[in-house]
């Protein structure tokens, strides 16, 4: 494997790009929603309020902020050792989230997965293919409301194409449990977005993360297969629009998924196959968004409806709606 390049940009530096221009990373009708060779033995911590294996972990934090501050040093570390892991190969279940380490660690395949709920060792491959051959630069934008840090930035690679200069993005959310920084959802992108003001709420931040991170994963090409994207597009969903999407089969139940990976992948490429751009636009205060997807055909418009999850800072999709324009 080619040795690799990780690039660590001071503030001022990226502010600096963004202003000269650097790109921002990145959907119809209503819809509905290998092993590595890190130890099997290095396992997360097992949560206090240990979910049924398709299920999510009650609230990390039951009482949500009510302002955003600046992003703390040791988040900031965190962040930073984490994408230099990914790079290398370092990165395994360790680093994910109570949450996130269910999402991306299926199928369930061992009597020890099952108790668990998630594959340790499926997780960490997982890691080990998205953050392979990446070099990640331009920080675009970091928040932190209360114990959930977002950030957003630029990443390059062989997988993006051999044009100068082609770059995708990546969407990385944090979360503090038991003290220290975890991984709670890490997306990477062919499908970029113009830069847009930041988020200037706890709710607004947690929202535009939720829809962006959920468009960029549905309209990627490049950044990740289609089979390394379906845990993301299916945990990004309601359970019912998941099950609208994609009911499972038997064999998924008993793998651990509670959706078809399959069936979430085609509907995926329905809504997004081909963009190559897109913008989110709030639409007021509520959390819905207006989503236009540039695709070779033309544009394709989309609203995008959000309900909050048990986590006050977790937004999930409920509703996908295509806007077609009226016939003249």
């Amino acid at each position: 494997m080619p040795r690799l390049v990780f690039v660590r940009m001071a503030t001022g530096v990226l502010l600096a790009t963004a202003a000269a221009g650097v790109a921002l990373p990145g959907c119809g009708k209503p819809t509905a929603r290998s092993d590595g060779n890190k130890d099997s033995t290095a396992q997360p911590p097992t949560p206090s309020n240990t979910p049924n294996p398709t299920g999510t972990p009650g609230p990390r934090q039951p009482s949500p902020p009510t302002t955003l501050s600046p992003v703390e040093p040791s988040a900031s570390e965190a962040q930073t050792a984490f994408l230099r892991d990914l790079t290398s190969g370092q990165a395994d279940a360790t680093r994910l989230s109570q949450w996130f380490v269910r999402v991306i660690g299926k199928p369930l395949v061992f009597p020890e997965d099952k108790k668990l709920g998630y594959s340790p060792n499926n997780a960490t491959s997982w890691l080990k293919a998205v953050g392979e051959g990446l070099t990640f630069g331009a920080e675009l934008n970091r928040q932190q409301a209360g114990d959930v840090v977002y950030f957003r930035g630029t990443v390059s690679g062989p997988r993006f194409g051999k044009e100068p200069g082609r770059t995708g993005g990546y969407s990385l959310r944090m979360v503090r449990e038991q003290g220290t920084w975890k991984v709670d959802w890490l997306s990477i992108s062919s499908a970029e977005m113009p830069n847009r003001p930041p988020a200037t709420t706890p709710a607004h931040a947690a929202q535009d993360f939720a829809v962006t991170s959920f468009v960029e994963a549905v309209c990627d090409l490049h950044g990740m297969t289609r089979e390394q994207r379906a845990p993301l597009i299916a945990a990004a969903l309601t359970p019912e629009l998941r099950t609208q999407w994609a009911p499972p089969f038997d064999q998924d139940t008993k793998d651990g998924y509670d959706y078809n990976p399959g069936k979430i992948g085609l509907e995926a490429v329905k809504i997004g196959g081909g963009t190559s751009t897109f913008t989110v636009t709030r639409l007021g205060d509520a959390p819905e968004f207006h989503v236009e997807l540039t695709k070779p055909a033309g544009p394709k418009k989309y609203r995008i409806k959000l309900t909050p999850e048990t986590d006050p800072l977790k937004w999930l999709v409920r509703e996908i709606s295509e806007v077609v324009p009226p016939k003249s």
